[in-house]
């Protein structure tokens, strides 16, 4: 045997903690999907409080089953309704007014290909 390798072999051996250390789950347990099924099933359709209070885009993904997923003030909602606003991530929108706010302000976002002068 090698000596890199008995060494490595007699470190394994000599830390018996380390033997008894599990990993833990990477995923959720049933209990936990199960709960968060709950919680998704129980969001409101409408993440405001008040009709006239403000509704701002934190987050949106697709999933593969072609099922839109947004985070809106800071709540999952994953309810698909005709009609809603379509906004960029970080905008608000007031329904009360219709009135839409940007993040950026006048700002803008300027994206350039790798190597491209300013």
């Amino acid at each position: 045997m090698r000596p890199a390798l008995l060494f490595a072999l007699l470190c394994l051996l000599a830390c018996p903690g380390a033997a008894d250390e599990t990993v833990g789950r990477l995923f959720f347990t049933p209990g936990e999907r199960a709960a968060l099924d709950r919680q998704r099933q129980a969001a409101s359709t409408s993440p405001a409080t008040g009709s006239d209070a403000a509704l701002t885009l934190d987050g949106e993904i697709l999933t593969r089953a072609g099922h839109r997923i947004r985070w809106i003030n800071g709540k999952i909602n994953d309810h698909d309704r005709p009609g809603q606003p379509v906004l960029p991530v970080g905008d608000s929108y007031h329904p009360a007014t219709g009135k839409r706010e940007s993040l950026l302000g006048v700002g803008r976002i300027v994206i350039s290909p790798k190597g491209a002068e300013k």
